[in-house]
């Protein structure tokens, strides 16, 4: 397991701004498209490039929108300063995710993606607008979605206590099982919690096993930390959720990995947005989905 997927030399395919803002009264979700750096473009016919951004929530293409197409500069700020709209109820709203693609449209009408993303609203976005960057990856999403969970993070500066929780599980993707196999069988996972300063683990806590067998297992366990205010601009969370196989012809048991999460300032999307949050609100505890990866 790498713990340097996400940083800042590692831009994938480039990177989206975006404004998150949500209205509880007419409950509706508003996302402004600001602008895209750090794309990757070959250098054939850029000047006769243009770009547009396609976005939708869950997984309902039909509400698909997207941007008007903006002309493509080599090494000038793309600037899209586009707005969309979906109607949300606000008790799905944690839950909801935006799926984003960024495409170039080229003289002869073809259209090629650059990247895409998907990014979990999570709770912490009720309350007010919040302006973050989205890491644009190559279209691999079937590989490393193994599901999402939820953590809750609170920070007391006084006492330099930090807390997390994990607080549950959702779809997690088991190890080579198919559904009608994975209903029979009273899976079991556990999940470890670490500390990491400088990339390297300071603290590491273990939960207790937690029945999986419907994929959404609730583990309400926490783990508290000692860091003081200047560590945690180099410190980060990384969680790694774990399924335990038991062996049909023993009594022996198989442990593997189902997929892990890094919450911190390494990364530039969700996970950086969660930790800074965590900073605005002190002392209350910030809820976000992440996903999991391998």
């Amino acid at each position: 397991m790498n713990d340097l997927y996400l940083t800042e030399e590692n831009l994938g395919c480039g990177k989206l701004q975006i404004t998150i803002n949500y209205n509880a009264l007419e409950e509706y979700l508003e996302i402004l498209f600001i602008q895209a750096r750090y794309i990757t473009i070959s250098k054939e016919n850029q000047e006769q490039i243009r770009l547009f951004i396609s976005a939708y929530l869950d997984h309902d293409r039909r509400q698909t929108q997207q941007t008007q197409l903006i002309s493509y500069y080599h090494k000038q700020p793309i600037l899209f300063e586009s707005s969309m709209k979906w109607n949300v109820n606000d008790d799905h709203l944690p839950s909801t995710v935006l799926h984003t693609s960024l495409y170039t449209h080229q003289e002869n009408n073809m259209e090629i993606l650059i990247g895409e993303c998907s990014f979990t609203i999570g709770e912490i976005y009720i309350y007010q607008p919040l302006t973050t960057w989205l890491n644009l990856h190559e279209s691999d999403e079937a590989y490393w979605y193994r599901g999402e969970i939820s953590i809750s993070l609170c920070y007391h500066p006084t006492a330099d206590r930090l807390t997390c929780s994990l607080i549950q599980a959702r779809n997690l993707t088991f190890y080579k099982r198919e559904s009608i196999i994975t209903d029979m069988i009273s899976t079991e996972c556990y999940a470890t919690i670490s500390l990491l300063h400088r990339h390297q683990v300071i603290r590491k806590t273990r939960t207790s096993y937690h029945h999986a067998s419907d994929r959404n297992p609730v583990f309400n366990e926490t783990s508290v930390f000692n860091v003081s205010s200047n560590d945690l601009l180099t410190s980060y969370i990384r969680i790694v959720i774990y399924e335990i196989i038991p062996s049909p012809s023993s009594t022996t048991t198989k442990t593997f990995e189902i997929g892990h999460c890094l919450i911190g300032n390494h990364d530039r999307t969700q996970h950086m947005s969660h930790w800074q949050q965590m900073l605005r609100v002190l002392r209350r505890p910030v809820i976000v989905w992440h996903p999991l990866k391998l």
